[in-house]
């Protein structure tokens, strides 16, 4: 788990006041893993459990949840909807996390926990967008530094070849004037 989540989780942890009761009663459940959720809005432990069983599935199972899930309405289930498409290793599904994770953490209805870790989220998925632009930018440039390497190196052969061919003439000139 991300350093940040993982403070995060910790930090809820320690609130007290909620009662744990099935979910359902203030939103929709999207499709996917049923967890127990706080009925309170104190704080973001119901998300904080959807994430961790959200990122025990494979790739196939997050796939597979995402077509079911059509337009996500209410903010668990855009919640929802954020965290499988952060689990794709995907940049246009990051974009859509995080487009997703910035629309929660604006959301003024959620509690101020929600709001701080769709904040964080947010941050995490613009933090892999713009590590797999640096990545694929340094990629290009590694490969343009290879080509440019090869290209010398055929060059430094070609001028090897030339030397050498003016060594022996110099030989060849040289041996005849010794005739």
């Amino acid at each position: 788990m991300p350093r940040p989540l993982t403070i995060a989780a910790i930090l809820l942890t320690a609130l007290t006041g909620c009662s744990v009761a099935p979910s359902g009663a203030d939103e929709p459940r999207p499709p996917g893993p049923q967890i127990e959720v706080c009925q309170c809005d104190s704080g973001p432990q119901e998300w904080l459990d959807l994430h961790r069983e959200i990122a025990a599935l494979t790739t196939e199972e997050v796939a597979a949840h995402l077509v079911l899930l059509t337009e996500p309405e209410g903010s668990l289930q855009l919640y929802y909807f954020a965290l499988l498409h952060q689990q794709l290793n995907v940049v246009a599904s990051w974009t859509e996390a995080r487009d997703a994770f910035r629309t929660l953490g604006m959301d003024t209805q959620l509690s101020p926990g929600k709001q701080q870790l769709a904040v964080i989220m947010e941050r995490y998925n613009q933090s892999r967008i713009n590590w797999h632009e640096l990545n694929s930018q340094l990629q290009n440039d590694h490969d343009q530094l290879q080509s440019e390497l090869q290209t010398l190196k055929e060059e430094n052969a070609l001028l090897e070849q030339k030397i050498q061919a003016i060594t022996d003439l110099e030989t060849s000139i040289s041996t005849r004037k010794e005739l």
